[in-house]
């Protein structure tokens, strides 16, 4: 009886030779397999995932919801919407591959603050993402263009002195 083996090739010629050629072809279609771990991201959070425990999107998807604490959403790979009832051995996955977790309502784009964005005055003129009515403001989110900001209040605030500004008394 044997307990275990080596993957070498001799060993799979012995193994062959007894009567075990099942045993090459599930190694070498292991080695072809492209399937594994895949990056699935959001924007701001990103979790690895082992794709081979997965059969269908769906059985993906309810994962995704549960490990990132989202509900509407769903899945892109390569700027494709991943279908819910298709099977993930359709998909070509490689080393490199990363699924995109995209919403399907405006979600605020504040670190770790999920409200939902507002429709009118939602999105930040400086650094253009969109944010809830509490991270509007570029200080309250800090703007990566917060400096530019600044400047712009700084030029519209002179603009408004020198145009007040008295060239003569009034008495």
């Amino acid at each position: 009886m044997i307990r275990a083996f080596h993957t070498s090739t001799t060993s799979l010629h012995v193994l062959q030779s007894i009567g075990y050629s099942f045993i090459k072809k599930n190694i070498s279609n292991t080695k072809k397999d492209n399937m594994g771990e895949i990056n699935v991201s959001d924007g701001r959070k990103e979790i690895s995932i082992n794709i081979k425990e997965y059969r269908k999107v769906s059985d993906l998807t309810k994962y995704v919801a549960i490990k990132m604490n989202i509900s509407e959403f769903w899945l892109e790979y390569n700027g494709l919407r991943l279908k819910e009832n298709s099977p993930i051995s359709e998909i070509k996955f490689d080393q490199t591959t990363k699924i995109s977790v995209i919403y399907k309502k405006l979600h605020c784009f504040f670190k770790q603050c999920y409200n939902k964005a507002g429709k009118i005055n939602s999105d930040c003129n400086y650094c253009s993402k969109n944010y809830c009515a509490k991270h509007r403001i570029p200080e309250s989110h800090a703007c990566i263009e917060i400096e530019s900001c600044k400047k712009a209040a700084n030029s519209r605030n002179e603009a408004k002195l020198l145009k007040e500004k008295l060239t003569r008394n009034k008495i």
